[in-house]
C-alpha cells in the first residue's frame, strides 16, 4: 500500500500491530509526516492455535518492483504461555533485528499471558524464504504472525516504537516522541464475535473484517485533523484481549545535491601506459527540507528534526496551506493567536525560529530545513576500449575544488580508450564529459601483427618495417551463382579478394581438387574456370555449363598477383547444374530432380508439370438409343490424382461432353450415354486433365442400332394375289431389341438389324400414313405424297390422303400401293390396293 501524500516530506511513519487474545493477528499501519518515498507492500499473515515453541509464516517473497531501501517488518503475538513473547526471528534462515527490551512489544498477565514483539531486516527485492518466530517455552497456545515490506526506507532501522493491551474500554494507545500522525490506520478484535462495536472516533471508516478462530476482526483507519490526537483506540467488549503496537521507520536519505566534476584530456599517452586528468569544480550542499505538523503532546523544535539525521537547521517558517515552495512568510498575528485553543488556525505573534516553537501545541504547520555542507568527496575515474569503460581508477578523497589525476599502464598498441572523471559522496555520483586518447604505434623493429600497429605503416613478416612489404594476395571467400544453374548457361564465380600492394591486380582460379595443381599462372588445365584478366580486389570469373547435362561439381578457389604470388586455397564448395527445357529425361513423367525446371513429361524436360496418359477404348453395349463408353487412364504424371470425361457427337467436333470424375489410380473407367437416335453414328474421345494441363487419346465411334419404332397399328393382312402383309416392324421384333426374330421372320434375334417399318392411324381422324411390307411386292405406302390420286372409289386424295379408319368401328378403307409397281418390270400393274370392297 502507499499512503497519501503530504505537503511536504517529513522523516517517519508508523506501523501499528494489533493483536487479540482469542488467537488472531492482524497489522495495522500508521504513516506520520508522510512522505511519497515510504512504500508499503505483499502483507501476509499466519497463524496457528497448536503453536508449541516456534511459528512460521512460509515462503515470503520481498516485492521485486519496489526500488530500493527495503526492511522487512514482522509483529509477533501470542498467548497462553509462560513465555508468549517471541525472543528471536529468521527470515531465509537468517537472523532478524529485534526491537530493545526497553520499547519491547511485549506484557503479560496473570491470567492470558499475552506477549508480543517486534522484529526487523534489511533485504534486497526478490529475497524468498520461510519466516519463523521462536519462543522461550515450548506450551504456547495461540500465536499469529504478520509480515510487510517496506521499501525506501531508512535501513538503520525504527526510530521508536510502543505497545499497549487493553485495560479499559474505550482506550488509546500512542506513540510518544513525534509529531501528529497524517494517518490512523485501526484494529481490534475480541472473543464474543462482536468486532470492534463501532466506528470509533471522527472520520473513521472501517476497511476489512473476519472471523477466524470464534473470534471476530476488523481493521479501519482514519486521517488525523489539527485537533485530533494521534493516537489510535478499540471499543470492544474483551478489550483486555487486545493488544497493539507502533513502530515509526524514517524514509531513506534524499540524494545528496550534484557536485561539479570535469574530464580533461589525458597526457603522457605512450604505447601501453597514460595519465587520466579531471578537476573538481564543485563541492555541492547536502540539503534536506520537511514539513513538520507540531503535534501539542509531542512537539519538537526544527533543532531536534535537524540533529536527529547531523544535520544543522537553517530555517523554519510557515508557507501557505498545501503549498510547497520557500519559506520567506514566518508566523506573524497578533499578540496572544498561539495560546488560544480556541483558534487553533490563526497565526502566530511570534517569529518562529529554530529554537522556538510555541505554536506546537495547537498542531499549527511548520516548514524546516536541514542543511549539512559538504567538507570531502572521492574522486576516480572509469576507462575502457568501450564507453561501456569496464575498468575504474582507486578512488582518492579530496577535501576542496581543484584538478586530479590517475596513471593507467597496461594498455594495447594504436588502440583507442574512453574514459571520464567521477565524484562520489554517498549516493550520490556526478561524472564528466567521456573523452578519448589512443595509444601509439610500435617503433621499427617491434612485433607485430599487422600494418596498422607499425608507426611506419609496414608490419612485415612480424617485424615493423620501414618500407612496404611483399605482401600475398588474400581470398576471403568464394561463391557460385545461380546454383543449381540451367545446362547450356553461365555459373559466375565471385570472390572477397585483394592484394594489399599499391597497384597490383589479382586473377581467380576455381580449381578442381584441393591441391589446385595446374590450376595457376602456370596452367589452367585441373581449373573449372580462371580469370582472363586482372583487378584490383574482388576478382570473377565464369563456368559455361555443358548442355543436356546433370551434374554436381566440387571445386576449391585461390587468387594470383601479378608476381604469381598466390594466397590460401579457399575450403572446398560445390557447384551444381541440370539439364535445360527439350533435353532428354528418364525420370518419368512428373517431378524431376535432372531437369532444371523440375519435371520430366514424356521423356523430356519441360518448365511444367506433366498432364495425365489417356487411352479410348471400344464403345459397348451399342443399342438402338444407347451406349457404354470406355477408357483408361494410363499414368497420372506425378500428381496424386486425375479428373477423366468423354467428349461425343455425330463428328468429330463432339459438340458434348460427360461429366467429370476424379482418380487417385490409373486404370478403366466408362460412362454411359442415353436418349440417342436409332441407327446413327456418333464419334466419341477419351480426356484426362490435372492442374498441369489436360490431354486426350484417339477418336473412335459407333453406330446405334436402327432397330423397330413404335407404332400404334401391328399385325398382318392376308390378298389371295400378294401373300401375307405385314403392317408393323414389331411383327417380327417382338422384343423390340432392334435384331429380327428367329423362326418365321428369318432371323436369329441378335446379329440381323430390323428395320423400323410401319403404319400409323391418326386417333382424332383415323387417316393411315406409313409403310407396310410384303416379301412378295416389297413395301406398300400409304403416303398420298407416293403415291399421288387413286385410280378409284373411295378416293381421299381431295384430302390429302388415300386411307382410313373409322374411329367408331375401325373399319378400314381407301387405297395403299406397293411402290415397287411404278418400275418397267411390273407387268403393267400399277400397284394399287384396295383396302375392302364397297358397300
Amino acid at each position: 500500500m502507499k499512503f497519501r501524500k503530504g505537503k511536504n516530506n517529513f522523516l517517519s511513519f508508523l506501523l501499528i500491530f494489533v493483536f487479540s487474545l482469542a488467537g488472531m493477528l492482524y497489522p495495522r499501519f500508521v504513516l506520520e509526516g508522510q512522505t511519497e518515498q515510504i512504500t508499503l507492500s505483499n502483507p501476509q499473515t499466519a497463524t496457528s492455535g497448536s503453536v508449541g515453541s516456534s511459528i512460521t509464516l512460509s515462503s515470503y517473497t520481498v516485492p521485486s518492483d519496489q526500488g530500493s531501501d527495503l526492511i522487512l517488518a514482522v509483529w509477533v503475538g501470542a498467548e497462553y504461555g509462560s513465555h508468549s513473547e517471541a525472543s528471536s526471528a529468521t527470515f531465509g534462515g537468517s537472523a532478524m533485528t529485534k526491537v530493545s527490551a526497553a520499547s519491547t512489544l511485549y506484557t503479560t498477565d496473570s491470567t492470558n499471558y499475552l506477549g508480543g514483539a517486534f522484529f526487523w531486516k534489511v533485504v534486497n527485492p526478490g529475497d524468498s524464504g520461510n519466516i519463523i518466530a521462536y519462543f522461550p517455552g515450548t506450551s504456547v497456545s495461540r500465536a499469529g504472525i504478520h509480515a510487510i515490506t517496506l521499501s525506501n526506507v531508512d535501513v538503520s532501522g525504527p526510530i521508536a516504537a510502543t505497545y499497549k493491551r487493553g485495560t479499559t474500554s474505550p482506550q488509546y494507545t500512542s506513540l510518544s516522541g513525534l509529531s501528529v500522525y497524517d494517518m490512523i490506520i485501526t484494529g481490534g478484535a475480541n472473543g464474543d464475535s462482536e468486532g470492534i462495536l463501532s466506528a470509533y472516533g471522527t472520520g473513521h471508516t472501517r476497511d476489512t473484517s473476519s472471523n477466524p478462530y470464534s473470534m471476530y476482526a476488523a481493521q479501519g483507519h482514519k486521517e488525523a485533523t489539527d485537533s485530533s490526537s494521534g493516537n489510535i483506540g478499540w471499543s470492544a467488549t474483551h478489550y483486555n484481549r487486545i493488544i497493539a503496537s507502533l513502530v515509526a521507520f524514517t524514509p531513506a536519505p534524499a540524494p545528496i545535491n550534484p557536485f561539479g566534476v570535469t574530464t580533461t584530456a589525458a597526457s603522457n599517452i605512450e604505447s601501453n601506459q597514460a595519465r587520466l586528468n579531471g578537476e573538481l569544480t564543485g563541492m555541492g550542499v547536502d540539503q534536506y527540507e520537511y514539513e513538520v505538523i507540531l503535534n501539542r503532546r509531542t512537539g519538537q523544535s526544527c533543532n531536534t528534526i535537524c540533529s536527529a539525521v547531523g544535520k544543522t537547521c537553517v530555517s523554519v517558517g510557515r508557507d501557505s496551506e498545501g503549498t510547497e515552495g520557500t519559506y520567506t512568510s514566518y508566523w506573524q498575528s497578533p499578540e496572544g493567536a498561539c495560546t488560544s485553543a480556541s483558534n487553533p488556525d490563526a497565526t502566530c505573534s511570534l517569529v518562529m525560529t529554530a529554537s522556538t516553537y510555541e505554536c506546537y501545541k495547537y498542531g499549527k504547520s511548520t516548514n524546516c530545513r536541514c542543511q549539512l555542507t559538504i567538507t570531502d568527496v572521492d574522486v576516480g575515474f572509469q576507462w575502457g576500449t568501450t564507453t561501456d569503460f569496464g575498468n575504474e581508477t582507486s578512488w582518492q578523497t579530496v577535501s576542496a575544488t581543484g584538478t586530479f589525476y590517475a596513471d593507467i599502464s597496461g594498455l594495447n598498441f594504436n588502440t583507442t580508450y574512453y574514459f571520464k572523471a567521477q565524484a562520489e559522496k554517498g549516493t550520490a555520483t556526478t561524472s564528466g564529459d567521456t573523452l578519448s586518447f589512443t595509444t601509439s604505434k610500435k617503433a621499427l623493429g617491434s612485433a607485430c601483427d599487422s600494418d596498422s600497429e607499425c608507426d611506419s605503416g609496414y608490419c612485415c613478416d612480424g617485424i615493423c618495417e620501414s618500407d612496404p612489404c611483399n605482401i600475398h594476395p588474400t581470398i576471403t571467400e568464394v561463391s557460385d551463382s545461380p546454383d543449381p544453374q540451367e545446362g547450356g548457361s553461365t555459373i559466375i564465380f565471385n570472390s572477397t579478394s585483394s592484394d594489399l600492394d599499391d597497384g597490383d591486380t589479382v586473377k581467380l582460379y576455381v580449381c578442381k581438387d584441393s591441391s589446385c595443381t595446374d590450376c595457376g599462372p602456370s596452367g589452367t588445365s585441373n581449373c573449372w574456370a580462371s580469370s582472363t584478366s586482372g583487378v584490383t580486389s574482388n576478382a570473377s570469373t565464369s563456368y559455361i555449363c555443358p548442355s543436356c547435362a546433370t551434374s554436381t561439381n566440387n571445386y576449391w578457389a585461390k587468387v594470383c598477383d601479378e608476381a604469381d604470388d598466390c594466397s590460401d586455397i579457399t575450403s572446398s564448395q560445390s557447384f551444381s547444374y541440370e539439364k535445360e527445357n527439350g533435353c532428354a529425361c528418364s525420370c518419368g513423367d512428373g517431378s524431376c530432380d535432372e531437369c532444371y525446371n523440375g519435371y520430366c513429361c514424356s521423356g523430356v524436360c519441360g518448365s511444367t508439370g506433366c498432364s495425365p496418359t489417356i487411352s479410348t477404348l471400344a464403345a459397348t453395349s451399342v443399342g438402338t438409343s444407347t451406349v457404354q463408353l470406355n477408357g483408361e487412364l494410363l499414368n497420372l504424371a506425378g500428381e496424386d490424382s486425375a479428373y477423366v470425361w468423354f467428349k461425343w457427337g455425330e463428328t468429330e467436333s463432339y459438340g458434348n461432353e460427360t461429366a467429370s470424375s476424379t482418380m487417385d489410380s490409373t486404370g478403366t473407367f466408362n460412362a454411359s450415354l442415353s436418349g440417342l437416335e436409332q441407327g446413327q453414328t456418333y464419334h466419341f474421345i477419351a480426356m484426362a486433365g490435372n492442374d498441369n494441363g489436360t490431354s486426350s487419346s484417339i477418336d473412335l465411334y459407333f453406330t446405334t442400332i436402327d432397330g423397330c419404332g413404335s407404332h400404334n397399328i401391328s399385325g398382318w393382312a392376308w390378298s389371295e394375289n400378294i401373300g401375307w402383309v405385314s403392317f408393323s416392324c414389331e411383327n417380327c421384333d417382338s422384343d423390340n431389341n432392334g435384331y429380327v426374330d428367329s423362326g418365321a421372320c428369318g432371323g436369329d434375334n441378335s446379329s440381323t438389324f430390323s428395320i423400323d417399318y410401319g403404319v400409323d392411324m391418326d386417333i382424332n381422324s383415323g387417316v393411315l400414313s406409313g409403310y407396310a411390307w410384303s416379301e412378295n411386292i416389297g413395301w406398300v405406302s400409304f403416303n398420298y405424297s407416293e403415291t399421288g390420286a387413286p385410280p378409284g372409289s373411295p378416293d381421299y386424295s381431295s384430302s390429302g390422303y388415300i386411307a382410313r379408319t373409322s374411329t367408331s368401328t375401325f373399319e378400314a378403307s381407301g387405297w395403299a400401293r406397293a411402290l415397287a409397281a411404278s418400275s418397267t418390270y411390273s407387268g403393267g400393274w400399277k400397284g394399287w390396293i384396295k383396302l375392302r370392297k364397297e358397300e
